[in-house]
C-alpha cells in the first residue's frame, strides 16, 4: 500500500503522451483511442513498477492467483482505468456519451436544488464524478468537487477540453475547509 504522504493523483504518462492520446480522439475517435491504448497498457503492464501498483487490490481480490493470471488481471485492469480516462477525454473533446436520466429524475433533481439548501451528490465510483459533472450542467449552478490533484498532473478533465464547459470549483481535501 502506498502510504497517504506518498500518494500522487499523477498520470504515469507526459504531457506529450497524453496530448498523442487527444489527437487520436479528435482523428479516430474513441475507437483509435482504445486501439492505441490496448499497446499503451501492455507495455506499461510488463513494468514491474506498474504491477507493484495494483498488486494489493488484485492479490486480495483473486488469492492465489498464477502470475500468468495476475498479469492477465493487472492488464485488464489498468485497460478498463485507461479506458474510463479515454472516455472523459472523448466527451470532453467530440461531444459523444450521454447519461441517460428520466424527466421524472430530472424534474426530481431540480425541485431539490430549488429549495435553496444545496445539494450533495455521492457518487458509487471516484472515477465517475467528471461524467456525473458533465451532465448536471443543465442545473445552471455553480458545482463544487472535493478533489486532489497534484499541480504537475497532466491529465486533463473532461472541462477542461472544451470550451462550452463551465469547470467546478475544486475544494482540496487537504485545506482546511476540506
Amino acid at each position: 500500500m502506498i502510504p497517504a504522504s506518498r500518494w500522487s493523483s499523477r498520470s504515469l504518462g507526459s504531457r506529450l503522451q497524453h496530448d498523442f492520446f487527444y489527437a487520436c480522439i479528435r482523428l479516430g475517435g474513441w475507437r483509435l483511442a482504445y486501439a492505441v491504448l490496448a499497446a499503451v497498457v501492455l507495455f506499461y503492464t510488463l513494468l514491474p513498477s506498474v504491477r507493484k501498483r495494483s498488486h494489493p487490490y488484485l492479490s486480495r481480490r483473486f488469492p492465489g492467483a498464477s502470475r500468468t493470471a495476475m498479469f492477465r488481471h493487472t492488464y485488464r485492469l489498468n485497460f478498463t482505468f485507461g479506458k474510463v480516462l479515454v472516455d472523459r477525454a472523448v466527451r470532453g473533446i467530440v461531444g459523444l456519451g450521454k447519461v441517460e436520466a428520466s424527466l421524472e429524475d430530472t424534474q426530481h433533481f431540480l425541485q431539490l436544488l430549488d429549495e435553496g439548501r444545496g445539494l450533495i451528490v455521492i457518487t458509487a465510483h471516484v472515477g465517475a464524478w467528471q461524467w456525473a459533472m458533465s451532465e448536471l450542467s443543465f442545473t445552471g449552478r455553480r458545482m463544487h468537487v472535493l478533489y486532489r490533484r497534484d499541480v504537475g498532473d497532466v491529465d486533463r478533465q473532461y472541462f477542461e477540453h472544451s470550451e462550452e464547459a463551465e469547470p467546478p470549483h475544486f475544494i482540496d481535501p487537504c485545506s482546511d475547509f476540506g
